[in-house]
């Protein structure tokens, strides 16, 4: 299967891209007109980019030219280079416009175009990554691609013009073999969407989460390599494991992992929020895009953290971060917008990797003055990629160094107090000066499942820190939502961006947006939430339900009809697996509801999927967590009024302790539990609001105080 890849292979690293015979450019460049602010940011191309849509795809069909498919996001600095490079180049551009069909896709605004031809790549042991950069069969089929690709071959990577030279070559003297070998890429990628059968336990939860635990990086955190990701999700399976076995070694893993990053180069230390990968292993380094899941996943991932260890530095950077994503992520009336370029402008008016957010030694003096030394005693300069080791000739991004404001305080005879308020004063001074700057470009979209996860995160932030202002936020924008994000039909749409509806919702959209509503009936007690989350739940049951072997599609029948392949995942990328969040859902509304419907399908889900247990591997940390989820939740019901002081209370406590299994709601006295809620026949104590906590069909004392609340807490989320 794999011998027509190898020759391609050899041709492109080996040859120069011969001559072609000129051809009449039929089409015209159709991306002014797209929504996506990506995809409008390729209008000025030379390249005549068609959307990936059903009259562009019947159209490269029966032109029968190889498709030359791009797939990028607005934040990604180095789709911005291949624009700049190539797909401005009127040589490179004139040889796709006359031999291949060119059609770009925004990664965000139709992820399971990106989320196939990933796989398809991957399959073939062919790079990946942003942008994708992938050659087609007339009919979708994916024979050939890479991620990106200079303009002309540099230090052993081939160039775009040769790779497209010898594309052509090879497909017109070997096209039969192409088209065998890509129908076997399109059977693998089959193969491999089908369900694996299976149980899964608390003990394959617990070996799986002791192999995590020797991936993880000793000395600086996270897990071992570079880039460095922050892989919350796999953080989040060793968080979960310390909390219900107690081992230390776990909770530490996970605590020096957080406290890296946000010492590190991947938090922006001038304006809040983090970034969305480190080229080093120091967390040092970043790629400069911010990326509204990424800080949605890191800030509930502090959250968790702050309620064990209550460390000042982790309630400062939730304080700063969720104040980053008000200030300039959310689009007031609309939704949080989906990402910040990578890329700025530099005083030349040059488009650069992270412009705006780096220093040199120079600025910093001058903007700082007299505190200029205090603050480098604290502060460094880590260089951008590819820049010489030397930083004082560099400009680069800030980290906080390994000098405590103690360590500080004594060497610059002040208080540690009064170091903190020096350093902060000193960083608002840059934030002001980095406002003359050009900022990066914003996309603007408001994506489903985006603010989703941000409004769930949100929310269990403001529970934490008592922040009731955000929980007021994160209630608007998931009301301003559910009006704006439905068609007339009814259906949940993925996208709006400026007032126009975009693609049909994907399984990750229903499941994050109905994981909100649950959220917010947490919070605040209102049923409609909690119809609202039934509702999603319900249309998404209906559209991408595999009645037949169980498990959820990733997409309904119409967003895969041009797809070739409709495809099952339960595989984490940066963000859980749809089917793993689908399936928290789903125990949730179990056990809030007591409807069997629910259960029945969360049971179905956990045996289509349950074969993972037997040799999981990093991807699968979302499913595991769910299936804990549904395995192992702790129900926490206060039965009171949520006027009541002492009843309020009770409700802050359960949100000072982490317990990420936790089902909690608030009923008044006389609520008719369901049949199957252990407490189902439990009442208030001398008329006081009073808490039960329950796992299985065991329920604690009743605790009519906050200490007893607390301990309770504490003894029963943990188990073996």
């Amino acid at each position: 299967m794999k011998n027509i890849w190898k020759i391609l292979f050899l041709s492109i690293y080996i040859f120069s891209a011969a001559d072609h015979a000129a051809g009449a450019v039929e089409l015209q460049n159709q991306m002014a007109v797209e929504t996506s602010p990506y995809l409008r940011l390729h209008a000025n191309d030379l390249v005549a980019w068609q959307p990936w849509q059903e009259s562009s795809l019947k159209a490269a069909q029966k032109s029968g030219k190889p498709i030359f498919l791009s797939i990028g996001y607005l934040a990604c600095h180095w789709c911005h280079v291949m624009r700049r490079e190539s797909f401005a180049d009127p040589e490179i551009a004139g040889l796709i416009n006359q031999r291949f069909y060119p059609i770009l896709v925004d990664r965000e605004e139709q992820p399971q175009v990106d989320a196939l031809y990933q796989s398809a790549l991957a399959t073939m042991g062919l790079p990946i990554g942003w942008p994708l950069t992938v050659f087609l069969t007339p009919d979708r089929k994916p024979f050939w691609g890479g991620a990106y690709y200079p303009k002309k071959t540099t230090f052993g990577s081939p160039g775009l013009d040769t790779v497209l030279g010898r594309i052509l070559d090879i497909y017109a003297r070997r096209k039969k073999e192409i088209l065998a070998d890509a129908k076997q890429v399109i059977d693998e990628l089959e193969r491999e969407s089908e369900n694996l059968p299976g149980t899964i336990s608390i003990k394959h939860i617990d070996n799986f989460a002791a192999k995590l635990l020797t991936e993880i990086d000793p000395f600086d955190g996270g897990f071992e390599g570079a880039p460095k990701f922050p892989n919350v999700i796999a953080l989040e399976t060793l968080w979960r494991t310390y909390i219900r076995t107690g081992r230390k070694v776990y909770g530490q893993a996970v605590e020096k992992a957080v406290r890296q990053m946000v010492l590190g180069g991947l938090y922006d230390h001038v304006g809040g929020g983090f970034f969305r990968y480190t080229i080093d292993r120091q967390w040092r380094t970043p790629h400069f895009e911010k990326m509204l899941g990424t800080n949605a996943r890191l800030l509930r991932l502090m959250t968790e953290v702050w309620r064990e260890f209550r460390n000042p530095i982790l309630r400062d950077r939730i304080l700063q971060t969720v104040q980053f994503l008000l200030r300039e992520m959310l689009i007031p009336n609309r939704g949080f917008g989906s990402s910040i370029d990578a890329d700025s402008e530099t005083e030349g008016g040059k488009e650069e990797e992270g412009a705006y957010y780096v220093w040199h030694q120079n600025q910093l003096k001058e903007v700082l003055g007299d505190q200029y030394k205090l603050f480098v005693a604290a502060f460094e300069i880590a260089p951008k990629e590819g820049a010489a080791l030397d930083t004082a000739m560099e400009a680069g991004i800030l980290f906080r160094n390994e000098n405590t404001n103690e360590e500080l305080a004594d060497e610059f005879k002040l208080t540690p107090t009064k170091v903190a308020a020096v350093l902060h004063a000193e960083l608002q001074k840059l934030a002001e000066h980095r406002k003359q700057r050009v900022p990066p470009r914003e996309d603007g979209k408001i994506i489903s499942d985006l603010n989703g996860a941000l409004i769930s995160a949100v929310i269990e932030a403001g529970l934490a820190l008592g922040q009731k202002d955000w929980i007021a936020v994160a209630r608007s924008v998931f009301d301003r939502l559910y009006q704006s994000h439905f068609d007339p039909a009814g259906m949940l749409r993925r996208s709006v961006v400026d007032g126009h509806l975009g693609k049909p919702a994907t399984l990750s959209d229903y499941a994050q947006l109905s994981n909100a509503a649950l959220r917010l009936y947490e919070t605040s007690g209102k049923t409609g939430y909690l119809n609202k989350a039934k509702l999603i739940a319900k249309q998404a049951i209906s559209l991408m339900w595999d009645n037949k072997n169980h498990g959820f599609f990733s997409n309904n029948r119409q967003q895969t009809q041009y797809l070739l392949v409709r495809m099952k995942t339960i595989v984490d990328s940066d963000a859980r697996s749809a089917n793993s969040m689908m399936l928290r859902v789903l125990a949730q509304l179990y056990y809030l509801t007591g409807e069997e419907k629910w259960r029945q399908i969360a049971s179905e889900m956990m045996t289509a999927f349950g074969g993972i247990s037997k040799s999981p591997y990093f991807g699968h940390a979302g499913f595991l967590n769910a299936a804990e989820d549904f395995l192992a939740a702790l129900q926490i019901v206060i039965i009171g009024d949520r006027l009541v002081k002492l009843n309020n209370q009770l409700e802050h406590e359960v949100a000072m302790v982490s317990i990420p299994t936790r089902v909690f709601q608030i009923v008044k006295p006389g609520t008719q539990l369901p049949d199957s809620h252990p407490a189902q026949f439990k009442e208030q104590v001398d008329g006081k609001p009073t808490a039960y906590v329950c796992r299985g069909q065991i329920c604690s004392l009743p605790a009519t105080t906050t200490k007893d609340l607390h301990r309770t807490l504490m003894n029963f989320r943990k188990y073996r």
